[in-house]
């Protein structure tokens, strides 16, 4: 499908998250279309550092790696690339520096690939990302930092789309906590909306994204669907393979 720009807030949005830069110094849910039956081998890339791994982190960040969701666990039809980088978004404004979400004191974050399932009029795009923390109090303050209480309001000005431009008028957008049946040994997730029309053309898009800690692993899974919502059973399973794998390195 011909995705429209104002469409991409979503993606953008959901697609991956980091903590904050460092202190200066189912394919069910679009039945009848016709499913993709060519996918792209499987991509995983892992966050840069400025400094050299030590061999614990090297290793803990290859373990991570083999956490993340790939084509075979989204289903048949899903297309995969490298993940885009470019997509992800920062969230320091709302919860500050955090070590373990930014990856900067401990940089051990595997991005899985970027997954797509394409129809003629709707889309569904899946990424995921794993951080193994030093510890497990660690995970769990970076956990805590994700579920302060004015996360959600922050987030949705930090992300509210600008003023209609290039012929993109958007006519709403939100924000909410968004509840699943538990997972991993804690879970926060919220959903966003979107709905944007360019030349007559409206597109509704909807974003699940989920934070799990599993030990001292924390994944990140986003599920966008353009024109289409995605099934929760969707939404669940992915989020139970993660923290599934996630367990056997926590």
């Amino acid at each position: 499908m011909r995705r429209l720009p104002a469409a991409l807030v979503i993606v953008v949005l959901l697609a991956g998250c980091s903590g904050g830069s460092a202190p200066a110094p189912s394919p069910s849910t679009t039945a009848g279309e016709t499913p993709v039956t060519t996918a792209a081998t499987p991509a995983t890339t892992a966050e840069t550092t400025s400094t050299i791994p030590s061999p614990e982190i090297t290793a803990e960040k290859e373990a991570a790696a083999k956490v993340v969701i790939q084509a075979a666990d989204a289903g048949t039809g899903f297309t995969s690339a490298a993940h885009d980088a470019s997509t992800d978004v920062d969230l320091g404004p709302c919860i500050g520096h955090d070590p373990v979400l930014s990856g900067t004191a401990y940089p051990t974050q595997a991005n899985g690939p970027d997954l797509t399932y394409s129809g003629e009029l709707a889309e569904i795009d899946i990424q995921s990302s794993v951080r193994v923390a030093p510890t497990v109090a660690a995970a769990q303050a970076s956990m805590a930092a994700l579920q302060g209480p004015d996360l959600l309001s922050c987030l949705t000005e930090l992300l509210r789309p600008t003023a209609p431009s290039n012929g993109i008028t958007v006519s709403s957008f939100s924000l909410a906590a968004l509840a699943l049946s538990p997972v991993g040994d804690d879970l926060f997730a919220y959903k966003a909306s979107l709905v944007a029309t360019e030349s007559g053309t409206t597109v509704d898009t909807t974003a699940d994204t989920l934070f799990i800690r599993t030990g001292m692993v924390i994944s990140q899974l986003s599920v966008v669907g353009i024109n289409v919502i995605p099934t929760s059973t969707l939404v669940n399973r992915l989020a139970t393979i993660l923290a599934t794998r996630a367990r056997a390195i926590a």
